[in-house]
């Protein structure tokens, strides 16, 4: 978060935050146009959230002909951005998007980041089987 001096008012400071949110917005309404799936207010939700990134080169090791995974390359990304920023921005899009009416409804949230061969979002919002 970053102050405006001006103004007094906290806002987030992340570069291409507002795009960010706007393209998770955009994915729930494509999402949403395919099913008849909706969650309502006051319904208690559980999120899980993958957020996958492409592998750096440095990941790979060169052979005769290509390259292929090192065998100390890791599976998590420990590295930025926090988990805790990219969950919080695409909740807020989910949000944006009408795929949930509001993030307060969320009961229960699995995150990780790890690596992968492309860069996504995987997204699974359902009723928790205990509130049902």
């Amino acid at each position: 978060m970053a102050l405006n001096r001006k103004t007094g008012v906290m806002f987030p400071a992340a570069r291409g935050l507002r795009a960010w949110k706007q393209a998770v917005a955009g994915y729930a309404i494509q999402a949403l146009s395919t099913t008849d799936v909706r969650f309502v207010a006051g319904e208690a939700l559980a999120v899980g959230l993958t957020f996958t990134y492409e592998r750096p080169g440095a990941h790979f090791r060169k052979i005769k002909g290509g390259r292929i995974l090192s065998a100390t390359a890791p599976t998590m990304k420990t590295s930025t951005p926090d988990i805790d920023k990219l969950v919080r921005a695409v909740l807020d899009g989910l949000v944006l998007g009408g795929a949930m009416p509001d993030d307060r409804q969320i009961v229960s949230l699995q995150a990780e980041k790890c690596w992968g061969t492309d860069s996504y979002v995987d997204v699974i919002i359902r009723a928790p089987r205990w509130a049902t």
